[in-house]
């Protein structure tokens, strides 16, 4: 069995994820919206060949854009195709129409349901609200897509029917559904609904119009906390785990003799749930990970956030031997990997190896040539717990004043090159790519 968590380049948030072996092999969500050649080139250095790139199950771990990312693109060109596909029930973030059609909620609505973005620059701000008014009709699409060669499964809870079939139909991934339960996706549905109606009522009210005269800038005051009589939807969007907490969670385990187990939870939200009433379920979900263990490899949760893990469930893993630890998000990003999460994994650097796609590119776990499971990268090092930060400006490139020697700016990395413009102090540039051919080994 070989996981692999492709780069998902520069953007804030994202996950990939592929699982296979010489029998089978699934994907998991889909990074960004626009990463189609970033994804096919990465499935080229992984399957030895162009598209189409087929899969015998397509997983669909939660609703926010940055899983769902560029799959609907990929899929209707053909690019990639699936068998089966698992995926998050579309009423679980937007209301069912007649025709089993989906509808979806005020455009600005589904732009607050996703993660904060009011750091982007105005045009790319004003593309994300865009963006996120289709993010429903590319779903649907995508769906509908599937179902004309595949057959779709709509998760509705791991209780909501049998997966045992499922699961053995991928016993030679060892897959299984852990959660989450129908109890835990209806607790997580009251409370979006209620989120929404909150919503929906303020970006409509005077509070939010008359803010400012277009929807980037009433969107940047609503986040800076620069409207009046904006508590409710304040409030509603911090109760903002609803749709992380929707996420899939899987477990996989390889072969024997030298088997090994991966635990992939999506963004699910074990440490702080931020939703109401959801804590109770939560522990339950939690404590059934943990008796399914240990593992071998853990993809932290919600993208090393804050509230997907805490040094409590890190102090476990280690106790029960695991080592292995990998971060999936973009380079741009400085609450992810989460500054205080990542001085936590840095405290424990001598019990365990920590690689991160922002850092180390696509990465790879599997067993290698003596049996034992290990950690393949293609650049960085291992166990780098340097914080992120924001998305550089143009005139942030230059001499540093402090140094007075060069300023590095990365500007690309795609998993198989890194390019970087550098100033130097007569005030000459330079462009340097590096081809990256092998994998670093760890």
């Amino acid at each position: 069995m070989e996981i692999h968590l492709l780069d998902v380049g520069t953007r804030e948030y994202g996950d990939c994820i592929i699982v296979h072996n010489d029998q089978k092999k699934i994907l998991i969500d889909g990074a960004h919206q626009g990463d189609s050649a970033l994804l096919k080139k990465q499935m080229k250095a992984i399957f030895k060949h162009n598209a189409p790139y087929h899969f015998d199950l397509l997983v669909m771990t939660h609703l926010h854009s940055d899983h769902i990312g560029c799959l609907p693109e990929l899929i209707k060109n053909g690019d990639i195709t699936a068998a089966k596909s698992l995926l998050m029930d579309p009423k679980f973030r937007w209301n069912e129409g007649a025709n089993d059609t989906i509808l979806g909620n005020d455009a600005l609505v589904d732009a607050l349901l996703e993660e904060d973005h009011s750091f982007l620059p105005d045009d790319e701000l004003q593309q994300f609200l865009i963006d996120s008014g289709f993010l429903v009709d590319r779903y649907n699409d995508m769906i509908t897509k599937l179902k004309q060669s595949s057959k779709v499964i709509l998760f509705n809870g791991v209780d909501a029917k049998d997966y045992k079939p499922l699961e053995n139909e991928f016993k030679s991934l060892g897959l299984k559904i852990l959660g989450p339960t129908k109890k835990h996706l209806q607790l997580t549905k009251d409370a979006l609904d209620s989120q929404i109606d909150a919503l929906t009522d303020f970006v409509s009210s005077p509070s939010f119009t008359d803010a400012a005269t277009n929807d980037v800038d009433r969107y940047r005051k609503l986040y800076s906390r620069g409207i009046t009589d904006s508590a409710p939807a304040i409030d509603a969007i911090q109760n903002k785990g609803s749709i992380n907490d929707e996420s899939i969670v899987l477990k996989f385990k390889s072969k024997a003799p030298n088997s090994w187990t991966a635990f992939l939870a999506g963004d699910m939200q074990f440490a702080i749930p931020e939703v109401s009433g959801l804590d109770d379920e939560m522990k339950k979900l939690l404590k059934k990970a943990n008796d399914n263990g240990p593992y071998d490899f853990i993809k932290t949760s919600h993208h090393t956030s804050y509230n997907g893990i805490d040094e409590e469930m890190l102090d476990h893993w280690i106790d029960q031997g695991t080592e292995f630890y990998a971060h999936s998000g973009g380079l741009y990003d400085p609450s992810h990997p989460e500054p205080d999460m990542l001085d936590s994994l840095k405290q424990r650097k001598d019990k365990l190896q920590f690689v991160r796609t922002d850092r180390n590119g696509l990465i790879r776990v599997a067993n290698d040539e003596n049996g034992e499971v290990s950690l393949w990268i293609t650049k960085g090092e291992v166990n780098t717990f340097t914080k992120n930060k924001n998305k550089p400006r143009d005139d942030d490139a230059g001499v540093s004043k402090e140094e007075g020697t060069k300023n590095i700016l990365f500007n690309k990395a795609d998993g198989s090159q890194i390019q970087f413009a550098a100033v130097l102090p007569e005030n000459r540039s330079v462009k340097i790519t590096i081809e990256v051919d092998g994998e670093k080994k760890n």
